[in-house]
C-alpha cells in the first residue's frame, strides 16, 4: 500500500488451525485482532488512528466477578424469550 501498511493484516501466516480469523480478520474492512492466552480474563482495546495520532480506549477485567452478574442474568432470562436478542440491556429491568 502507498502509506506503508501491508495490504493484508499481519499474523495470518502463524494462525493455528481452528483459530482462523483471530489475527487479522477483516470486519467491514477493519482489521480485528483477538488474543487468546492464559492469564487473560477479559481485555478490550479499541484504537482509532489518524495521521500522527491515536486515541485508545481500553477496558480490563482481572476477575470474572466483574461480568458474572451479567452472564447469570442472561442465562436466567433467555428461557422466557424467543428469537435473537442482542444486548444485555434487553434483560435488565
Amino acid at each position: 500500500a502507498r502509506d506503508g501498511r501491508q495490504s493484508a493484516a499481519p499474523g495470518k501466516e502463524t494462525e493455528i488451525a481452528g483459530c482462523e480469523g483471530a489475527r487479522g480478520a477483516l470486519v467491514d474492512g477493519v482489521p480485528v485482532h483477538s488474543v487468546r492466552s492464559m492469564g487473560y480474563v477479559a481485555s478490550q482495546e479499541v484504537v482509532f488512528g489518524s495521521m500522527g495520532q491515536t486515541l485508545t480506549i481500553r477496558h480490563d477485567s482481572w476477575d470474572r466477578t466483574s461480568y458474572m452478574p451479567g452472564v447469570l442474568l442472561g442465562i436466567r432470562s433467555v428461557g422466557g424469550r424467543q428469537g435473537l436478542i442482542v444486548g444485555l440491556e434487553n434483560f435488565m429491568e
